[in-house]
């Protein structure tokens, strides 16, 4: 008889546990309930903010225009690494680090919106307050097509050391005023 009256109490006690837990008493309830209210409170303004957005569509091409500004936003701040790893082409093999940062600054330039037909046309329509050495920089854009074509052809590309360092810092100077990287860090000086 003590067994059954021991396991009936602990089972008691255990519903008893449980209902306390669920339905709390005092304090504990009036947390709950706010709690909920405001849960179904804040449900309740998503829902209708997102039915007001679908009969708006014209805040729709808002929030998708954000979206894509904050993706390219990320873009151009992970350009960085992809300027590093770009700078290290370069010391190993001056022309395939020149290519490449031709590329580089080419996309660059495209996420901004100047959709021209080549490097040139696209860096002139960028204003000489935004970028200081784009003269500078369109020469060295000719520089780098004289070499690309130079290696469909065939040929060697006689450049020195130092001459392909000013063509490769003009370039980087063009990104660090637009913003892309943050500091001049390369081994030649400043003109």
């Amino acid at each position: 008889m003590e067994i059954i009256e021991l396991t009936v109490g602990k089972v008691f006690l255990f519903f008893e546990t449980i209902l306390n837990f669920i339905i709390p008493t005092g304090l504990g309830l009036a947390k709950l309930s706010v709690y909920l209210t405001s849960l179904i409170l804040t449900s309740l303004m998503i829902i209708w903010w997102i039915k007001f957005e679908l009969v708006n569509q014209d805040e729709i091409d808002y929030w998708q225009s954000f979206l894509k500004s904050r993706k390219d936003f990320k873009f151009i701040k992970n350009q960085e690494k992809n300027f590093k790893r770009i700078k290290a082409i370069f010391i190993n093999d001056k022309i395939r680090g020149l290519i490449e940062i031709d590329k580089f600054v080419n996309s660059i330039v495209d996420m901004f919106g100047y959709g021209e037909y080549t490097l040139e046309e696209k860096v002139d329509k960028i204003p000489d307050d935004v970028a200081k050495n784009k003269e500078d920089l369109k020469k060295s854009i000719k520089i780098v097509n004289l070499i690309k074509e130079k290696i469909n052809k065939g040929d060697d590309v006689d450049l020195k050391d130092e001459e392909f360092n000013i063509v490769f810092n003009s370039y980087e100077k063009f990104l660090i005023d637009l913003g892309i990287i943050t500091t001049e860090n390369f081994l030649v000086e400043t003109r």
